[in-house]
């Protein structure tokens, strides 16, 4: 994550630009790792947040 998104953001505050971005990939051969990490953890996410709640747990909260 910190090749791809903060790295990029510290030296484009630094005045490094243009095509030396581009060429971050150190952590290109992990994109599928990563990528099935995040799918995964974006999922289970999304189920946490819209499951059906049980019924003893509807109660009046207090």
């Amino acid at each position: 994550m910190t090749s791809c998104c903060i790295l990029p953001l510290v030296l484009v505050s630094l005045g490094a630009t243009g095509v030396f971005i581009g060429q971050l990939t150190a952590l290109y051969p992990y994109k599928r790792v990563t990528f099935s990490f995040s799918a995964a953890a974006l999922g289970y996410g999304f189920w946490m947040a819209h499951r059906p709640v049980p019924v003893k747990d509807c109660g009046t909260g207090a």
